[in-house]
């Protein structure tokens, strides 16, 4: 590993991210304990290692989820390829021209799949630079449970950096596909529920929880302020649970992604 006592002007930087990467984990939760000495020296060592970029706000939380995988030293070289051979580390040149090339990528993927959705994000002005920065940057690491960061980060290494396009149209439309099937099911079990209280005489006590909408669904809903809500505090919960973030991962691996759509950058500049 690149030598972490050199110094770096990113220090501060890595510092203060060091102190808000996953908190409440066990290992990372103590500043002078194993996990944030590691965490540091990996995040310096890349400072020093990559001298066009340096260290980035965020990067922490990728790094930190290959330290719960493997030793330091070969965390950093993860790390390393993951920047440079997968292309990471582009989304951070040119004052992140490739970064709002994938942002346009995603909206054309949006307008494509996702019509409904993409006219509300027009009439709100919402744009994917808005809630899809620190998803792309961060590769989904920095908001999202570890349960489901491992099956994205696993996601990455076999298949490359064009599944940042998958995991963002799943969580745009989660649960879409079942919505009919989740209705019915539910339908059926309540109405089976309700017969059971009654013969016990307690249907006039009963409650049945509404079905949890889909992404799409509760962000048709939403106006500009609940949108944007709704990415940072909502959604992030809906993954709590690990069955949850399996069946999103089943969902993004079976999106078909028009790839004549991810890789029509260069009309970017014409369009403007």
């Amino acid at each position: 590993m690149t030598d972490f006592t050199k110094d770096s002007a990113q220090e501060g930087v890595i510092t203060r991210d060091i102190h808000r990467t996953f908190p409440a984990h066990d290992y990372f939760k103590d500043s002078d304990g194993d996990g944030q000495d590691s965490l540091y020296k990996i995040c310096k060592a890349y400072s020093v290692y990559d001298e066009e970029i340096g260290y980035c706000q965020g990067q922490s939380f990728l790094a930190a989820v290959l330290l719960l995988h493997m030793p330091e030293e070969q965390a950093f070289c993860v790390l390393v390829k993951i920047m440079y051979e997968y292309g990471l580390s582009a989304l951070y040149k040119n004052n992140f021209e490739d970064l709002h090339c994938k942002f346009y990528q995603l909206e054309r993927l949006m307008q494509e799949q996702l019509p409904d959705l993409w006219s509300h994000f027009q009439e709100l002005n919402l744009e994917a630079h808005m809630y899809a920065s620190q998803w792309f940057l961060t590769l989904f690491t920095a908001k999202f449970p570890l349960c489901m960061v491992f099956h994205i980060t696993d996601l990455l290494l076999c298949e490359g950096l064009n599944i940042i396009f998958n995991v963002a149209l799943a969580l745009l439309k989660d649960g879409e596909g079942n919505a009919e099937e989740r209705a019915n099911s539910s339908e059926a079990s309540a109405d089976s529920f309700c017969k059971a209280m009654g013969l016990l005489g307690m249907g006039h006590r009963l409650f049945v929880p509404k079905l949890l909408a889909t992404s799409k669904e509760d962000l048709l809903q939403a106006d500009f302020e609940g949108a944007l809500k709704f990415f940072r505090v909502q959604l992030p919960k809906r993954y709590r649970a690990a069955e949850n973030a399996r069946r999103l991962m089943e969902q993004a691996c079976n999106i078909k992604v028009c790839w004549k759509v991810t890789g029509y950058c260069q009309s970017l500049g014409s369009e403007k």
